[in-house]
């Protein structure tokens, strides 16, 4: 009887203390706007690729994987932040994963446009899908240069 009674309250204090809060301050800040047009703009390239009937030629199949993985990867970095999973998870630096991604999701993105920009077939999804690949990219690295303004940011110790 002793241990069950054990594990129900210690069940107990470990659902107490997995609370989870929104910070709905993250909505209106720039980092929670840029992940939102990141979003957007990720959505419209990968289906812009995905709707069209040329899609089928390699270089376009990579950027529609390019925009996919990140956009899914950017939905959970939403949600970690949104939820401020990341100050939960003391285990392991997101905020050092988070910025490792956007370095990747930059150049990848970058790349997957460009070989997509250059395909001689002009049908005018394919060429959307490369803009807003473009246009991805540019915000990429926006939230790269603002989380790595974050992230290191260190503040200097005037007093010695």
């Amino acid at each position: 009887m002793a241990p069950s009674i054990f594990t129900s309250s210690a069940t107990a204090v470990a659902l107490s203390n997995a609370t989870v809060t929104v910070d709905a301050a993250f909505f209106r800040s720039s980092q929670g706007i840029l992940k939102i047009m990141q979003m957007v703009t990720l959505l419209i390239s990968f289906l812009c690729v995905h709707t069209s009937e040329f899609s089928i030629y390699s270089n376009y199949k990579v950027l529609q994987v390019v925009t996919v993985w990140f956009l899914v990867v950017i939905i959970l970095f939403y949600f970690m932040h949104l939820f401020r999973l990341h100050t939960k998870l003391t285990q392991v630096n997101c905020l050092l994963i988070e910025y490792v991604h956007y370095i990747l999701g930059t150049l990848l993105t970058l790349i997957s446009s460009l070989v997509a920009a250059v395909n001689p077939i002009k049908y005018p999804a394919l060429i959307a899908a490369a803009v807003f690949g473009f246009f991805s990219s540019l915000l990429l690295f926006m939230t790269l240069l603002l989380s790595f303004k974050t992230t290191f940011n260190t503040p200097t110790d005037t007093t010695a």
